[in-house]
Order: structure tokens, then sequence, then C-alpha cells
């Protein structure tokens, strides 16, 4: 749902189911440059500039026992929870709603976030998001 989605040159995205009990599907999206050990780019773009632009705040992304020094892409809840729009469709054809990443596409293609992009930016942050040291234990390797 929402605008045809369009991954952007240098950027990565992948869905992956997670296991009966949490439902949903896990979103992943970084850029491909992007490193997970660390916490200097995100979405391709350095991070301050992510922050700065978006209004988010290390807050938004790294709970607060994650100490400043430790704070990588890796323990960072980024990626959110998407639930199906029908609870019984099953992949690998859930209809699922990525309109929440046009802020991301705002952000790349250096525009001011219109009244589109910043709702899909109160989405992220009211989502349910995981970090990726936290997907292993809950994805569902089988459905993949």
């Amino acid at each position: 749902k929402g605008r045809d989605l369009c991954v952007p040159s240098e950027m990565c995205l992948q869905v992956l189911p997670l296991r009966q009990g949490v439902g949903g599907f896990v979103c992943l999206c970084f850029g491909v440059n992007d490193g997970i050990k660390e916490a200097t780019t995100l979405y391709g773009m350095d991070i301050n500039q992510v922050l700065e632009r978006s209004g988010l705040t290390a807050s938004d992304l790294w709970d607060e026992s994650i100490p400043s020094s430790r704070q990588t892409l890796w323990n960072a809840k980024l990626n959110p929870i998407m639930m199906c729009a029908d609870e019984d469709m099953k992949w690998p054809e859930p209809e699922l709603n990525f309109s929440f990443l046009e802020w991301i596409q705002s952000l790349r293609d250096d525009v001011q976030l219109d009244a589109s992009a910043l709702q899909g930016l109160r989405q992220w942050k009211e989502s349910k998001r995981i970090a990726v040291c936290d997907i292993r234990d809950r994805v569902d390797s089988e459905a993949e």
C-alpha cells in the first residue's frame, strides 16, 4: 500500500517473516555501505544529518541502557514490525504498507519532509521496532 515502492540506489530493503506468537514481518532498511557495528551512517547518510533533518534523537533509536559509546546500528531499534492488512494472508503475498518509508526517501533526496513524509515518520516512530541483534530470535527462518 502507499505509493509504489521504489528502493533507492545504494539502499537495501529486506522483509522477514516473524515467528508465530510474534506475528507479522520485520522490515530492515539500510544503506549498502552502512556499517552495522558502528553508528556513523544510516540510510547511506551521515547519522547526525539523519537525526537533525528528521528531528529524531538518540533516545528514539537506542534504549537508555545502552551507553552512547556502545550505540551502533546493530543495537538500534530501527526495524519496524509490520502487520498484514489481512491477518489470514500468508507469505509470499502479504499486503504490507510501506508508506512509512517516504520520510527516508525525502531525506535521501535532500528535500523538505512534506505532510506525507512527516506522517510516515510519525508511523515509524510509533511502530514497534526491533534491533538487528534481536531479529534472529524472532524471525521464522523456515518461512523465508
